[in-house]
């Protein structure tokens, strides 16, 4: 079946986060982007883009393997029906993947906010994430410091159980 050549080929594509290590990548990017003409390094939006480049292979995955769930028969019912190939993919394939959507978001959510090998290379003193804050607060002496630190790991937690109970 092409739609599952063309997902397998997908994720092949996107696999390669999934074996580096995510301080490999936030190194590469400080080298790639550190010359002209593409001198991004101390861009603010290069780090949601590593964020993303590290949850996408995840993402990847778990909606490819809703896609591949759609049986053809739903799309050659719908084509025959006179739906247009837009509204065939919008209505079988994006309809039957609504809960994978939904749960890639979520675990990409989760795996974003837990990103701390990339953004400790990619974090400057504006442009910090929750897991460098944690960090420098609890690697800092003194109780009340500590107890910020602590802080963060509880707002940490709860959101990623918010975000992933509701994915």
């Amino acid at each position: 079946d092409r739609m599952v050549r063309g997902t397998r080929h997908l994720e092949l594509l996107t696999a390669g986060p999934v074996v580096t290590s995510g301080v490999i990548l936030g190194f590469g990017a400080i080298i790639t982007f550190d010359t002209s003409p593409i001198n991004w390094r101390s861009s603010t939006w290069l780090i949601p883009v590593m964020h993303t480049v590290v949850a996408l292979p995840l993402a990847t995955r778990i909606i490819t393997q809703a896609l591949q769930s759609v049986s053809q028969g739903q799309r050659d019912a719908a084509a025959t029906l006179g739906a247009s190939p837009f509204k065939t993919w919008w209505t079988i394939d994006i309809g039957c993947s609504r809960r994978a959507l939904r749960a890639s978001a979520g675990v990409s959510a989760a795996l974003s906010i837990g990103e701390f090998g990339a953004t400790m290379f990619l974090s400057r003193q504006d442009t910090q994430t929750l897991p460098v804050v944690l960090a420098q607060l609890l690697g800092r002496p003194g109780d009340v410091v500590q107890a910020a630190g602590f802080a963060v790991s509880l707002i940490m937690v709860v959101f990623v159980a918010v975000v992933v109970s509701r994915a």
